[in-house]
Order: structure tokens, then sequence, then C-alpha cells
């Protein structure tokens, strides 16, 4: 297949909510022309290696098929929606990483993906941080999540997690199971039932801020409002500390 500008079709395709991930990866209407899966002749062999590596299986085409269907461990069928999705984001990413990296002979580029976990099961949710991050190494990715797995899975970036109007960052590597990650969730969700005094929290993510540099004049004003306040023994070691870092 010649290698055509898909820019445009990339766009047209994504933004179309009855394309993303909810019609068969291999077919859409039919027609070839509106879907970024018209890319997958030339990218044939590196998905199939990438998606061999990840799941431990290849799928087959069936040439002619107007549905979309593919032999996959020995039987015909359709991918489920989870394996499309990871489908998709390798060809994107293969597609980004040649077209706008390579050809272009740029050095970095960001990649911001939503959602990143949805439709992955929760064993493929904690393994694809890691692995995009290994094979796409030009590449720094912004992931927005609401999966455990994937963030217990992710190693070596922050966790910004954004709670109303408040913004805390942490190192994603102080949270190793699923178990520790959930109680930021509890936190941010309100699904927990240990109250936290609010001073406790602002310090927290303040300590949080520091240690992780990103720190803002917001964050200094902060501090020294805080610092107006009465504040326990305890509060008062966590307010040296943040100066002090």
């Amino acid at each position: 297949m010649r290698r055509h500008d898909y820019k445009n079709t990339i766009i047209t395709a994504r933004l179309q909510e009855n394309i993303f991930n909810l019609t068969d990866t291999f077919s859409c209407y039919g027609t070839s022309t509106e879907r970024i899966e018209e890319m997958y002749g030339w990218l044939e062999e590196k998905v199939q290696s990438l998606f061999e590596e990840l799941t431990g299986e290849r799928f087959r085409i069936i040439p002619g098929s107007i549905l979309g269907e593919v032999e996959f461990k020995g039987e015909i069928g359709f991918l489920s929606s989870g394996y499309q999705a990871i489908v998709r984001i390798f060809m994107e990413l293969l597609y980004y990483q040649e077209k706008c990296l390579l050809e272009r002979h740029i050095d970095y580029g960001m990649v911001v993906i939503d959602e990143l976990d949805e439709f992955l099961s929760p064993g493929y949710a904690r393994k694809i941080v890691p692995f995009l991050k290994e094979h796409f190494q030009q590449m720094e990715f912004v992931i927005t999540t609401h999966s455990c797995d994937l963030v217990a899975g992710a190693k070596n970036a922050n966790l910004i997690v954004l709670d109303d109007r408040d913004l805390e960052v942490l190192d994603v590597n102080d949270y190793q199971s699923v178990s520790e990650v959930q109680i930021i969730f509890d936190r941010i969700f309100g699904t927990h039932n240990i109250q936290v005094p609010e001073i406790e929290n602002v310090l927290r993510c303040l300590l949080n801020n520091k240690i992780n540099g990103a720190w803002t004049s917001e964050d200094q004003i902060r501090l020294e409002h805080l610092q107006e306040e009465w504040l326990t023994p305890s509060q008062q070691l966590i307010c040296r500390q943040i100066m002090e870092w």
C-alpha cells in the first residue's frame, strides 16, 4: 500500500464516537476510506510484533471479509474490544513515530492518551504503560485513567491527582499495589469513611508537590497562610520539611 498522508483520516475517525473503539478494528463502513485501519497494510509486521510481545498471540485478517473477521487462536471471528483498542494504539503510535518523528527528524514527542485503560482487562491495564514506554522511547506520555491496575503497574512517572481544583503530584513508584492506589481513589471519589482534617490534606498536597518538583507560587502562598494558623507539633514539623526541602 502506498504511504499516504493520513492526518485528516485519523483526526476525522478519532472524533467520531461511533468509530472510536466501538466498531470492529478492520471494518467500519466497509469503504476503506474513513478509518485509521487503512494504514494496516504497511504497518502489519510492526503491529503484529508488538501485539505478540504483549499478548503472546498473533491474528490474521481474513481476506475479502467485509465484516472485519480475523483468524485468532485458531478460530474465525472478531477481536474483542480490548484487543481492538491495543491494535489501534499501536497503529497510531507507529504512524506518529514514523510520519512525525522519524521523517521530520524530531527527537522527542508528547503523546496524550485519554482513558488508556478503557476496554482493557485489568491484566493488560497493568502492563500497558511500561510496555509503551519501553517500545516508544522517543515519546513522553500523558495518560488519564480511572484504573487502579494501570497506576499500580506504571513505573518511573509522576502521578498527577486532580481533585476538583486541587492538583497534587505524587511519585508513582511509591504506590506498588492496587490497594495502595485504591486509597488515593477513595480519597478523591469520597468513598472512604475516614475524616482527615482539611489542613492535613493541604499539607500532604504541598509536601508532595515540593518533593516532586511541582511547586508553584500558589503553593507558596498556601504555605504562608498555613503558617499563620494554629498548628499541632506534627503539622509544624511537616511545614518545616516543606520549607527545607
